[in-house]
């Protein structure tokens, strides 16, 4: 059985869900976590994220990541606020979040939260973004990721 995760990376707070199918075909939730990072911590008045929101984002995902390894997680996405992708030094918290997921599956890389109708997609099954998934898990706007969907 697949066990995958979704971290949901807002302004104010992180999620992680970690899920496997059952043996009945349908999603299991495993755990499911939120920590409040204030990650937007200024970045309206300076257009950059915050160096101690990125270190508060990094000490929780790193958790997180402890959890994923624990529970042994195969397939991993992330998708994050857009004060992510707006702020100038946003490599700083990509290259950060790369190297921590990459420990739990080489190759893993943020999402869009404007994908699947405005929420989040974390996609299962072989996570390709041309292949059709297999479970996808969603989330709303600026919200918590709500649960699976099989398809």
């Amino acid at each position: 059985m697949t066990r995958v995760a979704a971290v949901d990376c807002g302004t104010n707070s992180i999620r992680l869900l970690v899920s496997e199918r059952s043996s009945e075909g349908m999603p299991a939730e495993l755990t499911r976590q939120n920590t409040i990072i204030r990650l937007g911590q200024g970045v309206d008045e300076t257009g950059r994220l915050n160096p101690e929101a990125i270190e508060r984002t990094r000490k929780a995902l790193a958790g997180y990541v402890e959890t994923m390894q624990r529970l042994g997680v195969e397939k991993v996405r992330m998708v994050a606020t857009s004060a992510t992708r707006d702020a100038a030094n946003r490599e700083d918290f990509f290259s950060m979040t790369a190297e921590l997921l990459g420990r739990v599956q080489p190759g893993a890389r943020g999402g869009d939260q404007r994908r699947g109708g405005g929420g989040a997609v974390v996609r299962g099954g072989d996570g390709g973004h041309r292949s059709r998934p297999r479970a996808v898990l969603r989330g709303g706007l600026g919200g918590r990721v709500d649960g699976v969907c099989r398809r």
